[in-house]
């Protein structure tokens, strides 16, 4: 009869092996203990995804190490109600409002709907009593409003308010500049006939706490005196359950859904009904308007250069019609178009004293679901067509809003430098890469650093045997889906360079433009094509 193997030969215990998991658990445990764990550490948490350091009790946040800005609140203007010349000083009034702010200061408008909870709409419409004989009347016409508002705007709440900073070296010359400028922000508004009102620390944390958590819309509860005895971060009382970046084209923050835009403004000029008709939107919307103004030196100088190469550009167009014997008279649309815009702008900045705006709009759409989120997204939409703009999805950036940080990085005057893919980027889409996508990816944007495309490593050979078309024939396929965009072929050993207003081409081969309805062309080395920007 044969005896069972043992568990365990005499004196020796058998050797219990490790699965995978544990293995992999022990080696990251020594490289921790060795030093050697080079992981890069990810935001672990949604305090983590909110971005700005410190807020203040007197309303003051610091965003960055150097940056500080502060907040008021402004209320409606009975804009369509006035005659028209009434209209005109407010519309008066409004520019000499954005022409007060110098390039050193950034702005930005935000107009924020959303739905609250009821005892927050209650107290919106509240009005106070006075002890006087009014009280009757005050009460009956509070009474009135939040009725009229529970049924006519599903508890939508509509703030105005404007954001405004600027660059100091601590927080005492922040309050310093920074109240001065508020001041003078609240006189603008009493200017244009509206009231405004600075907002202090807390209320700044209600607002983002709103904005944060859209889906409970849970009263705010924060007291500076409770933080400093909790030893918790403002954040903690602001942030919502939790982010979701996972979905190419939205987010979710807590259980709603969202999806930022930006407006791609390929009109001359838009009226003043764009905002209007998205306001009028009953659901939970943002309309964010970054903002700062260009010195009038560098713009009026920038301007000039562009005209400059307009001109150069009609008198070829008339060389060429002379050599073809047609009327040199007969010009491309988008030449005289662009003549006229420039000298119109031009003669505005010089006799209007008016400043050019660097602006980024900015849209964010929510739903409670991605039908919903969809729904609201197409009415946008349409609005925005009818202003003969785009709409433009921020796909894959939503939690860090990369395209937009790079963006200003480079607007603040950090140098970005790209090589073939990189200038790509640089660029307002990457559809005119050299291999043009076969499977389109989830967004064909970029970060729109220059407002034309760039098609890098430009050939203009057709090796032989090769079946595909050539650089020159993609290049007319995409300007004939864009007419009102250029392209720049850069041959190998070149380079573009922007630079205080100007830009240059580098290097000893020339660059080849194309548009449409227009010659492709050859650009020299050392020639100025300011009029791309």
């Amino acid at each position: 009869m044969k005896k069972k193997p043992q568990a365990k030969q005499q004196g020796k215990p058998v050797k219990a092996g490790l699965n995978f998991s544990e293995k992999r658990r022990l080696a990251e445990l020594k490289r921790t203990l060795a030093g050697n764990d080079k992981k890069q550490e990810k935001p672990t948490t949604a305090q983590n995804t909110i971005t700005f350091k410190k807020m203040f009790r007197d309303g003051i946040c610091q965003v960055t190490s150097t940056y500080y800005t502060k907040m008021v609140e402004f209320f409606d203007i009975n804009y369509d109600l006035l005659e028209i010349e009434d209209q005109g000083e407010i519309l008066e009034e409004y520019s000499k409002f954005i022409n007060y702010f110098d390039p050193s200061i950034k702005f930005q408008l935000f107009l924020f709907n959303r739905q609250v909870n009821e005892q927050t709409l209650i107290d919106q419409f509240d009005i106070p009593l006075q002890g006087d004989d009014f009280d009757d009347i005050r009460e009956e016409y509070s009474e009135m409003l939040k009725k009229q508002a529970a049924k006519g705007n599903n508890g939508i709440i509509k703030s105005k308010y404007l954001i405004f900073g600027t660059e100091c070296k601590g927080f005492k010359e922040a309050k310093s500049k920074l109240n001065n400028i508020e001041a003078d922000v609240i006189k603008n508004f009493l200017n244009l006939g509206t009231h405004a009102r600075s907002l202090d620390g807390k209320e700044r944390l209600r607002i983002l706490h709103e904005y944060f958590n859209q889906d409970t819309m849970e009263p705010f509860r924060f007291s500076f005196q409770e933080l400093s005895e909790s030893g918790k971060s403002v954040k903690d009382y602001i942030a919502p359950p939790g982010f979701d970046f996972r979905y190419p084209s939205r987010f979710k923050a807590g259980k709603l859904y969202g999806c930022v835009h930006y407006l791609d403004i390929i009109a001359p000029r838009f009226n003043d009904e764009l905002l209007k008709k998205l306001l009028d939107i009953d659901d939970n919307l943002t309309v964010t308007m970054h903002m700062q103004t260009m010195d009038p030196v560098k713009a009026i100088k920038m301007l000039k250069a562009a005209l400059t190469n307009i001109q150069k550009m009609k008198i070829e167009e008339q060389k060429k019609a002379v050599r073809s014997g047609y009327d040199m008279d007969i010009l491309p649309t988008d030449i005289i178009t662009y003549e006229k815009d420039t000298l119109d702008l031009l003669d505005d900045l010089n006799s209007s004293n008016q400043k050019m705006v660097k602006m980024t709009f900015l849209l964010t759409c929510y739903g409670r679901n991605k039908r919903e989120l969809e729904n609201i997204t197409q009415r946008v939409s349409g609005i925005i067509q009818q202003a003969n703009c785009n709409l433009r999805c921020m796909q894959y950036l939503q939690e860090q809003g990369l395209m937009a940080a790079i963006l200003r990085k480079i607007k603040a005057g950090t140098p970005y430098v790209g090589w073939s893919a990189g200038s790509n980027v640089a660029c307002p889409t990457i559809c005119t890469t050299n291999d043009m996508p076969i499977v389109e990816p989830q967004s064909f944007r970029a970060v729109g650093a220059v407002k034309f495309q760039i098609n890098p490593h430009y050939l203009d050979a057709n090796p032989e045997g090769h079946a595909g078309e050539t650089r020159e024939q993609r290049i007319l396929e995409y300007i004939e889906a864009n007419p009102r965009r250029w392209v720049a072929g850069l041959r190998e050993g070149c380079m573009l360079r922007h630079a205080e207003g100007k830009l240059e081409l580098i290097g000893k081969r020339p660059m080849r433009m194309f548009r449409k309805g227009m010659e492709p062309f050859e650009v020299q080395p050392g020639s100025d094509l300011s009029f791309l920007l």
